[in-house]
């Protein structure tokens, strides 16, 4: 069986959904053919609209080698594309993911995790069927955090994908209370999502988003 190539992008227009501070896309056409024979559309929008990658650059000065971050145009085109697993991840809503919930995806997957080493890993977390503007793809959504991470470098994954509004858990974004222009939005009790997460959860859960 040859190799098969999956599109995971969500049709992309002036109405996509976007992330609470991004301005709305605008597409318009600069020339039609009524006017001038030929068709140009001029699309301006804030990158990570959409399903997008990000580059090095985003979330670095200096790479692990010590080199400046690229950015996307730099990267091989490869770096994005090869050999994948989808991985299913079993928690609970605005669940933080950690190792435990990794391990447990590649027992169900039947694959080891050393076996994901220069692979592709996909999450799916349930939450592509939410896309939506609404606070329940992106306030409430699962997310991943440092552990993660560091089970991901420690198995030598090429790269990983998933299915929310962010490789990160929203509280780890500018969303709460990380990042600039830290936001923490307000719930739908109308609370900040901080305070929901920790009336829900408890506050030695929240440390783990509160960390210097």
């Amino acid at each position: 069986m040859g190799k098969v190539w999956v599109d995971l992008t969500h049709p992309f227009s002036a109405e996509i959904p976007r992330w609470p501070y991004f301005v709305k896309p605008v597409i318009d056409s600069m020339h039609t053919m009524a006017k001038g024979g030929v068709l140009t559309q001029r699309v301006d929008c804030v990158q990570h609209t959409g399903t997008h990658a990000d580059a090095p650059r985003h979330v670095m000065e200096r790479e692990f080698d010590g080199r400046r971050a690229r950015y996307t145009h730099e990267m091989p085109v490869d770096a994005y594309t090869g050999d994948a697993v989808c991985l299913e991840i079993n928690i609970h809503p605005w669940g933080l993911i950690l190792p435990e919930h990794l391990e447990d995806a590649c027992e169900r997957a039947n694959i080891k995790p050393s076996e994901l080493k220069g692979m592709v890993v996909c999450l799916n977390t349930g939450m592509h069927r939410l896309f939506d503007d609404s606070k329940e793809y992106y306030h409430y959504a699962k997310g991943t955090g440092i552990e993660a991470g560091k089970w991901f470098v420690k198995q030598q994954v090429k790269c990983v994908a998933m299915d929310s509004q962010a490789l990160d858990h929203p509280l780890h974004t500018a969303m709460g209370k990380n990042g600039p222009p830290m936001m923490n939005l307000r719930g739908a009790t109308g609370k900040p999502i901080t305070d929901e997460y920790i009336e829900k959860f408890g506050i030695e859960a929240y440390a783990e988003f509160d960390k210097e």
